[in-house]
């Protein structure tokens, strides 16, 4: 569908009862889908048009009985919760207008996409490639933010690399323990946004669903809290097969390789705290001396970072456009917004003493109000790949860093597996 900013109403209200209704809807298709595969509907049952009618009366019963109690919640154009002194202000208007006016070239690009990608493993080399660069830094529309998702993680070949290879994990039994850790955590994930309010809705068990097949494709990987809240973002946005190949894409894939945050020990955010704090002694050695004299530990700052990409404590806008630039360029936009968070709060954190420092890394670092100051600071720093690779190969050889390899993806069609008798 091609999106134009004059058929946009500019009313805030209405753009997020919109957004409201299409994750709706978007989570009954999601399971009405896998049910298809498993020979539970036939596919007349099914839509894949978004703009259809849904006329099936258990599926308008849930829909109004949402809308009729969430009308009365004050929340954000997210679905996060406001107090009452919170609301939908003139920033996230201005936000709004700015996505509303960058739709049309969203959807050229899209429509084209592969003449515009990019491997992020190497450069933006041509003018279509600098050009998604440089508006993927700028703005990303929330209308098209799945499908660009989609694409930056190539879903779609994984799908048809390997089919059915969500189901399988869905229907392959936990380790207790794990079962248990990943059901304990559900109901902390987004506690303030309402597509996660009741621990049974379909969001929740979409959540649960997710978990359970990453985790079961890599047991070394156990559970973390942090798994939680980065699918819950992608199932915001997609159907829960889809979030499980973004999820496997994330943890698994170069460049981004994010299981090894989550191993044993941590080996991926100790190996990326020690690049950093290299990266920082280079363009700001003064502010780090003074960190360090507070008994300042960098580690308290960047847990939330790596585990989470920042979802856990900042505002949900700032980590919409971090994770847009992580999918587009790599773990760089890491060090790149530790820089710009760092460089907005310079004289702020020369002033502080050894307590205010403690409580600045573990929350203070966290209130910000946008990401576009952070991001000007943190791009007008020369920051070379090769600056990156020697810090991690010096990291490496000291620490002899070898953290056990991701699974190979079973072949689960040469398994004979009857999907028709998994169920959900």
């Amino acid at each position: 569908m091609e999106y134009s900013p004059k058929s946009v109403n500019l009313d805030l209200e209405r753009e997020q009862a919109i957004w409201r209704t299409q994750r709706r809807l978007s989570q009954i298709d999601s399971q009405k889908l896998l049910k298809l595969k498993m020979g539970e509907l036939s596919e007349a049952s099914v839509s894949t048009d978004s703009d259809v009618d849904y006329d099936d009366d258990d599926e308008k019963a849930i829909i109004q009985s949402v809308e009729n109690y969430l009308s009365n919640v004050p929340q954000d154009r997210f679905g996060f919760l406001l107090n009452e002194k919170e609301n939908m202000g003139e920033r996230d208007r201005e936000i709004l207008e700015e996505e509303l006016s960058y739709l049309k070239e969203y959807n050229e690009i899209l429509s084209n996409f592969d003449k515009f990608y990019w491997n992020p493993l190497g450069r933006a080399s041509n003018r279509h490639q600098k050009r998604l660069k440089k508006l993927i830094r700028t703005c990303v529309p929330d209308h098209f933010r799945a499908e660009l998702w989609r694409k930056l993680l190539r879903v779609e070949d994984k799908k048809l690399s390997h089919p059915d290879l969500y189901l399988y994990f869905l229907n392959k039994p936990l380790p207790d323990k794990i079962e248990y850790d990943i059901s304990k955590d559900l109901e902390r994930t987004f506690p303030k946004n309402t597509l996660f309010l009741d621990r049974n809705n379909m969001m929740i068990d979409q959540l649960r669903n997710v978990l359970h097949s990453v985790v079961n494709y890599d047991l070394d990987l156990g559970y973390v809290q942090g798994m939680g809240f980065i699918t819950g973002v992608f199932l915001m946005y997609m159907s829960e097969e889809d979030a499980f190949y973004c999820m496997l894409s994330l943890l698994h894939d170069e460049p981004w390789m994010l299981r090894l945050n989550f191993l044993q020990g941590l080996p991926g955010i100790h190996r990326s705290t020690f690049v950093q704090s290299g990266i920082i002694r280079k363009f700001l050695p003064g502010l780090l001396d003074h960190m360090e004299r507070c008994g300042g530990d960098w580690m308290m700052a960047t847990q939330s970072m790596y585990f989470s990409l920042f979802l856990y404590n900042y505002p949900f806008t700032f980590c919409l456009r971090f994770m847009d630039m992580l999918l587009s360029e790599g773990p760089k936009m890491f060090y790149r917004v530790s820089l710009g968070l760092l460089t907005s709060r310079k004289n702020e954190i020369k002033a502080m003493d050894q307590f205010e420092m403690a409580a600045f890394l573990t929350r203070g670092i966290a209130e910000v109000d946008s990401i576009d100051e952070i991001l000007t600071h943190g791009f007008k720093y020369s920051l070379s790949r090769k600056l990156i690779d020697r810090l991690t190969a010096e990291y490496d050889e000291a620490n002899s860093f070898n953290p056990s390899p991701s699974p190979a993806i079973p072949d689960v069609e040469a398994m004979d597996i009857d999907i028709a008798t998994i169920k959900l």
